[in-house]
């Protein structure tokens, strides 16, 4: 019998994938408002070359994935990878948050430092975001244990995300000089936030790589390519239902979580804009948490398959509808933000439990209905759909604010140097867009998606008696 995972390595695994995703959330959060809003690129170029990257990124994970599963090392497969990973990708991030001086004032080099270090970001991140996720059965060979590791890693990527999302926007300000207001203090802050980033990041990485090894052979896994992902999700009709309604949800929740940060700062405005928009979107992740720990269980008593993400879906819509209803009194309350945010932070908590759920359920469907069991194929449409969507709201977000003409200088709330028809339009955007988006995903899936209780019983029965 083989040895057990010793508590440490799981741990030890949990904080090496936390600073893993502060470097994501820090890219994914702050990219479009580093280069546009306090460098000033043009919104549109931004949003352009964002989302080239990203989806340049999901096609491009199958080859990655191919390199990590053909190299072999006296140190294992995966750790030198991770350590390696980190290290490169965070020399790049630290490069895409500090731009030269030389390179701020000049608008056409910024614009290919921009592009050049965002894509070489998101490429490195591939060679470690890959193997990370990928090393749990080569250290161990148990199935609770292995469920475990997966369990507490997805924790604490989950924490990372929501430390960054809570803490950059009081602290880059902060670390730059103090003033929320000041663009100079802005880029510096991130420069030195972005230092501070790196450091966990690779420490964690270097930790994880001395301390935990590999102690089982992984059997190399071709990694399914772009075409033979499309082929096993067009012969599998329930795939093509939860991939279109997840990537209309991430289009919908992308641009209002991109949209947010101008909202606080260019709407509501104020010295203090920065810690209101820590203070909601710490209670957006609060409440996902409470979605996906306490509310999720709960509900499944009352609810039907279906049902549940018709609630998740309804949570999120009503969340949304009451978020633009509330934009609409300039002098609304920070506190009352925590209504919307409460059945905003809920539904995404629900629906990252139920796509994963799904998924396998979709698999199950396949192998019944066609011969195939195409899972890593299946699952591998999860993390093309999220980089997918994020892309495309990212490309949308730059379009929007150069459209709707934002005025996103250093002086423009306080001068109110944006028109009411312009602040409308954003709120509108914002709020009201993911709305139709959702409501989209909700009829969609309700009316395609055959898997309740009864049909997932008859492949139960149907693939026991195979």
């Amino acid at each position: 019998m083989s040895q057990g995972l010793s508590t440490k390595a799981k741990w030890l695994y949990g904080l090496c994938l936390m600073g893993g995703n502060f470097v994501y959330m820090l890219t994914a959060s702050f990219t479009v408002m580093y280069y546009q809003t306090y460098l000033g690129l043009n919104a549109a170029y931004v949003g352009a070359v964002l989302m080239v990257a990203r989806i340049f990124d999901a096609v491009n994970d199958p080859l990655t994935g191919i390199i990590v599963a053909k190299v072999n090392t006296r140190w294992g497969k995966f750790r030198p990878w991770i350590l390696s990973g980190s290290i490169v990708n965070a020399l790049t991030l630290y490069a895409l948050f500090a731009v030269p001086n030389t390179i701020q004032t000049a608008e056409g080099s910024l614009m290919v430092w921009c592009a050049v270090v965002y894509i070489l970001w998101s490429t490195t991140y591939d060679a470690y975001d890959i193997p990370i996720w990928s090393i749990v059965p080569a250290v161990t060979d148990q199935g609770k244990e292995r469920e475990s590791m997966a369990t507490i890693g997805r924790t604490f990527a989950s924490i990372g995300c929501g430390i960054i999302s809570v803490l950059a926007p009081v602290v880059v300000p902060m670390l730059g000089g103090g003033d929320a207001n000041n663009y100079a203090h802005w880029i510096k802050g991130f420069k030195y936030f972005a230092i501070i980033v790196c450091i966990y990041y690779i420490l964690s990485s270097l930790v994880f790589f001395l301390n935990v090894k590999e102690k089982h052979q992984v059997e190399e896994e071709k990694s399914p390519t772009i075409r033979e992902m499309f082929s096993a999700l067009f012969a599998n009709s329930q795939a093509i239902v939860i991939v279109i309604a997840i990537t209309a949800v991430n289009i919908g929740t992308g641009i209002t979580g991109n949209l947010m940060p101008y909202f606080f700062h260019f709407d509501l405005g104020g010295a203090d804009w920065n810690a209101n928009y820590s203070l909601i979107t710490m209670a957006i992740f609060a409440f996902q948490v409470l979605g996906m720990m306490i509310i999720y269980p709960a509900i499944r008593r009352f609810f039907n398959r279906k049902g549940i993400f018709s609630f998740a879906l309804g949570s999120a819509i009503a969340g949304y509808a009451l978020l633009f209803v509330m934009s609409m009194f300039k002098s609304v309350s920070i506190y009352l933000l925590f209504i919307p945010s409460f059945f905003m932070g809920v539904a995404t908590g629900i629906l990252n439990i139920l796509t994963t759920v799904y998924l396998a359920d979709a698999v199950d469907f396949g192998e019944v209905s066609n011969g195939r069991r195409d899972e890593s194929v299946v699952f591998s449409m999860q993390t093309f759909v999220v980089k997918l969507a994020s892309g495309i709201s990212a490309g949308l977000t730059g379009l929007v604010v150069a459209l709707i003409g934002l005025n996103t200088s250093e002086n423009a709330w306080a001068d109110g140097l944006n028109s009411a028809g312009t602040l409308l339009t954003l709120r509108f955007i914002m709020a009201a867009i993911p709305v139709i988006a959702l409501g989209f995903a909700l009829a969609y899936f309700s009316k395609k998606f055959i898997l309740d209780e009864k049909k997932m019983e008859e492949i139960g029965l149907e693939l026991k008696s195979r």
